[in-house]
Protein backbone atom coordinates (compact mmCIF):
# COMPACT_ATOMS: atom_id res chain seq x y z
CA UNK A 1 0.00 0.00 0.00
CA UNK A 2 0.96 3.66 -1.36
CA UNK A 3 -0.60 6.78 0.63
CA UNK A 4 -0.32 9.92 -1.02
CA UNK A 5 -1.98 12.97 0.38
CA UNK A 6 -2.38 16.29 -1.45
CA UNK A 7 -4.58 19.41 -1.03
CA UNK A 8 -7.27 20.95 -3.65
CA UNK A 9 -9.07 24.27 -2.82
CA UNK A 10 -9.12 23.50 0.54
CA UNK A 11 -10.24 19.91 0.31
CA UNK A 12 -7.54 17.26 1.63
CA UNK A 13 -7.02 14.16 -0.79
CA UNK A 14 -6.08 10.91 0.26
CA UNK A 15 -4.93 8.47 -2.55
CA UNK A 16 -4.44 4.60 -1.73
CA UNK A 17 -2.21 2.85 -3.85
CA UNK A 18 -2.47 -0.93 -3.79
CA UNK A 19 -4.37 -3.01 -1.22
CA UNK A 20 -5.66 -1.89 2.53
CA UNK A 21 -5.62 -5.33 4.85
CA UNK A 22 -4.89 -5.56 8.45
CA UNK A 23 -0.74 -5.50 7.53
CA UNK A 24 -1.64 -2.05 6.02
CA UNK A 25 -4.38 -0.42 8.15
CA UNK A 26 -2.50 0.85 10.98
CA UNK A 27 -0.51 3.10 8.65
CA UNK A 28 -3.75 4.44 7.13
CA UNK A 29 -5.21 5.00 10.47
CA UNK A 30 -2.75 6.79 11.20
CA UNK A 31 -2.42 9.17 8.05
CA UNK A 32 -5.62 9.88 8.66
CA UNK A 33 -5.93 10.17 12.40
CA UNK A 34 -2.95 12.76 12.17
CA UNK A 35 -5.03 14.77 9.46
CA UNK A 36 -8.01 15.29 11.34
CA UNK A 37 -6.02 16.17 14.28
CA UNK A 38 -4.14 19.02 11.88
CA UNK A 39 -7.44 20.29 11.56
CA UNK A 40 -7.67 18.64 8.09
CA UNK A 41 -11.59 17.84 8.29
CA UNK A 42 -12.83 17.96 4.91
CA UNK A 43 -11.35 14.70 3.18
CA UNK A 44 -11.79 12.84 0.10
CA UNK A 45 -10.22 9.31 -0.41
CA UNK A 46 -9.09 8.94 -3.75
CA UNK A 47 -9.84 5.09 -4.29
CA UNK A 48 -8.64 4.68 -8.00
CA UNK A 49 -5.95 2.51 -7.91
CA UNK A 50 -7.41 0.79 -4.73
CA UNK A 51 -7.65 -2.68 -5.80
CA UNK A 52 -8.79 -4.47 -2.05
CA UNK A 53 -10.16 -3.31 1.53
CA UNK A 54 -10.89 -5.45 3.67
CA UNK A 55 -13.34 -5.38 7.00
CA UNK A 56 -10.47 -3.40 9.14
CA UNK A 57 -9.58 -1.35 6.41
CA UNK A 58 -13.40 -0.74 6.32
CA UNK A 59 -13.31 -0.05 10.06
CA UNK A 60 -10.42 3.02 9.46
CA UNK A 61 -12.75 4.40 7.20
CA UNK A 62 -15.34 4.69 9.17
CA UNK A 63 -13.41 6.07 12.21
CA UNK A 64 -12.32 8.69 10.40
CA UNK A 65 -15.79 9.71 8.86
CA UNK A 66 -16.98 10.07 12.48
CA UNK A 67 -13.68 11.67 13.80
CA UNK A 68 -14.01 14.43 11.42
CA UNK A 69 -18.13 14.85 11.12
CA UNK A 70 -17.35 15.60 15.54
CA UNK A 71 -15.10 18.36 13.85
CA UNK A 72 -18.15 19.76 11.23
CA UNK A 73 -16.06 18.07 8.41
CA UNK A 74 -16.72 14.99 6.30
CA UNK A 75 -14.73 12.27 4.46
CA UNK A 76 -16.14 11.42 0.96
CA UNK A 77 -15.33 8.73 -1.11
CA UNK A 78 -14.28 8.88 -5.38
CA UNK A 79 -13.57 6.97 -8.28
CA UNK A 80 -13.69 3.63 -6.42
CA UNK A 81 -13.05 0.78 -8.74
CA UNK A 82 -15.70 -2.11 -9.24
CA UNK A 83 -14.31 -4.66 -7.01
CA UNK A 84 -13.87 -1.83 -3.88
CA UNK A 85 -17.13 0.03 -5.01
CA UNK A 86 -18.71 -3.79 -4.75
CA UNK A 87 -17.43 -3.79 -1.08
CA UNK A 88 -18.78 -0.91 0.01
CA UNK A 89 -22.66 -2.07 -1.88
CA UNK A 90 -22.79 -5.82 -0.19
CA UNK A 91 -22.15 -3.85 3.73
CA UNK A 92 -23.82 -0.74 3.40
CA UNK A 93 -21.11 1.83 2.83
CA UNK A 94 -22.29 3.33 0.46
CA UNK A 95 -25.22 4.88 2.74
CA UNK A 96 -22.76 5.83 5.16
CA UNK A 97 -20.83 7.52 3.03
CA UNK A 98 -20.90 9.95 -0.10
CA UNK A 99 -19.55 8.62 -2.89
CA UNK A 100 -18.59 9.95 -5.95
CA UNK A 101 -17.35 8.77 -9.58
CA UNK A 102 -14.24 11.25 -9.53
CA UNK A 103 -12.09 12.95 -7.17
CA UNK A 104 -12.99 16.71 -8.77
CA UNK A 105 -17.00 16.24 -8.32
CA UNK A 106 -16.25 15.13 -4.55
CA UNK A 107 -14.13 17.95 -4.21
CA UNK A 108 -16.37 20.26 -5.70
CA UNK A 109 -19.57 18.96 -3.31
CA UNK A 110 -17.66 20.72 0.04
CA UNK A 111 -18.89 23.77 -2.25
CA UNK A 112 -15.06 24.93 -2.83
Amino acid sequence: MNITVAERRGVTIIAVVGAIDASDVETLSTVLAALVKEGKTRLVADASQLEYINSSGLRALVQTLKDTKRKNGDFRLANAQSNVKRVLEITGFTSMFEVYPDVEAAVASFGV
